[in-house]
């Protein structure tokens, strides 16, 4: 069969979106388990971005900011001042260690300082198998995130 012009056959066509549309439908359910598994970083990752913006905005503002974990009930983080609120969610399990309570045992809070001090310590997200620890410096503020073990 001779062809009067370039181009792709209509057949051509459907039969390539038919491929690209069963490799679509195959590969949804191993992209939704991946994301599943990076819980922990994902977590840890925004909470290590809320500390590094507190401590940022504690300098520019001349006033102390805070940003509390609320680990039990509406498990959540909250910034202030302001009103930054996430949600955690319920496939990561977080454990802090600070200085300061809030008002209850079951939050965290951790303050920055004008002057670049912290009240410091430390935050273990888990999932599954992946545990993420941010560490906050108390002299110098400063915010770190490292893979850590589950045992952690």
């Amino acid at each position: 069969m001779t062809r009067s012009s370039p181009g792709f056959s209509l057949t051509e066509m459907v039969v390539v979106l038919a491929l690209f549309s069963l490799l679509t439908v195959v590969a949804l359910p191993y992209v939704g388990a991946r994301r599943h598994q990076d819980g922990a970083d994902d977590v840890a990752t925004k909470l290590a971005v809320f500390m590094k913006q507190a401590k940022l905005d504690a300098s520019r503002i001349f006033r102390p900011t805070s940003v509390k974990i609320v680990l039990k009930g509406t498990r959540q983080v909250k910034v202030s001042p302001g009103d930054t609120v996430i949600q955690l969610p319920d496939t990561v399990t977080i454990r802090a260690t600070t200085a300061r309570l809030g008002t209850s045992p079951d939050e965290a809070v951790f303050m920055f300082l004008p002057n670049g001090e912290s009240t410091g310590g430390t935050v273990s997200v888990t999932s599954g198998d992946d545990t993420r620890i941010i560490l906050v410096e108390w002299l110098t503020g400063r915010v770190t995130m490292e893979p850590g073990s589950a045992g952690n």
